[in-house]
């Protein structure tokens, strides 16, 4: 895989750092990182953020391999998937190690907040293989079954998820970290039998990002955000999921446990924002940003709007980048 040097450079020097830090938080860095460059931030701006962001990360520390292989869900096993990761993307190349490894990876998709969906999807659109082996070590080291796929039915998205939001009410307390909160909504008996239903074609995922753009303007919730995110980053793996329906059976079964965990819906106020921001000043402002989040926000609506042509995305997009 061939990417811009100076990302491919930032990229390499970010393998040396843990996936994770300060108690359960992902490192975005790399993330991102390759949002920056696609936005069109220069050399000397992805040099800085790096800098300033990899002040906060810890070095990758060397652990033993475990003698019967890496376990999925393991965080202290992330190195041990990269090594393998890596040894099987030199032997096979990207493409049949995605091929390979999603379908088994999809049934935890909600892995740190779906950050290793999303690391593994920004890994395939900077194009560099050492960042790809991270990703999905990261997915499989923090992999989230939340249950078995749901039934098919004739239900469409949007009303889907409404039904299930309204008949699970979310754990209380429900705090900690948001793939935390998302087993716990999981593990209540209202949300398997809630899922049934959804039906499954080339408009779902479509619609489960328009959804989640939407709840994000009415709220600025924090676990919508990643919704909005992963959604975009799952279009990106979508061409290497041979079995699409069950990729989108586990990714709205992930999908709703994030949605009722947020509770977002008790939030009515629309936050005020200027949502008149056009592109040019929607990305000088997120390129100018230190705040991992926004940047990678304003990216997926930017990618998200010109796949879609739906003007909504611009809008969060302004709303991330108001402060």
């Amino acid at each position: 895989m061939d990417t811009p040097d100076t990302l491919n450079h930032l990229l390499d020097e970010a393998q040396g750092h843990a996936p994770e830090y300060r108690g359960g938080l992902s490192n975005h860095g790399p993330m991102a990182l390759g949002a920056l460059q696609r936005l069109g931030a220069d050399d000397a701006r992805l040099r800085d953020f790096a800098r300033r962001y990899t002040a906060r990360l810890t070095p990758l520390a060397d652990t033993a391999p475990p003698p019967d292989g890496p376990a999925l869900g393991e965080i202290t096993h992330f190195g041990a998937w990269r090594s393998r990761l890596r040894a099987e993307i030199a032997a096979h190349g990207a493409d049949a190690v995605l091929r390979a490894q999603l379908p088994r990876l999809m049934a935890g998709c909600g892995a740190a907040a779906f950050h290793g969906l999303i690391r593994t999807a920004y890994a395939v659109e900077a194009r560099h293989d050492g960042e790809l082996a991270a990703g999905l070590a990261y997915w499989a080291a923090r992999h989230l079954p939340l249950g078995d796929a749901p039934a098919p039915g004739d239900r469409p998205f949007e009303a889907w998820i409404a039904a299930v939001e309204a008949a699970v009410e979310p754990p209380s307390p429900n705090d900690g970290l948001i793939f935390e909160q998302m087993r716990r909504v999981a593990a209540l008996p209202a949300f398997g039998a809630a899922l049934a239903g959804l039906r499954r074609d080339d408009q779902t995922l479509a619609t489960a990002s328009r959804v989640a753009a939407e709840r994000y303007l009415r709220t600025r919730d924090f676990t919508v955000l990643h919704l909005v995110t992963s959604a975009h980053a799952l279009r990106v793996l979508m061409p290497w999921c041979d079995d699409a329906d069950a990729a989108l059976a586990h990714y709205a079964t992930a999908f709703a446990a994030a949605w009722v965990a947020s509770a977002a819906s008790a939030r009515a106020a629309r936050p005020t924002f200027d949502d008149t921001l056009d592109w040019p000043a929607i990305v000088e402002r997120a390129i100018a940003s230190d705040n991992d989040h926004v940047i990678k926000l304003v990216h997926t609506c930017r990618e998200e709007q010109a796949h879609r042509g739906d003007d909504r995305y611009r809008r969060v997009a302004a709303l991330a980048v108001s402060g």
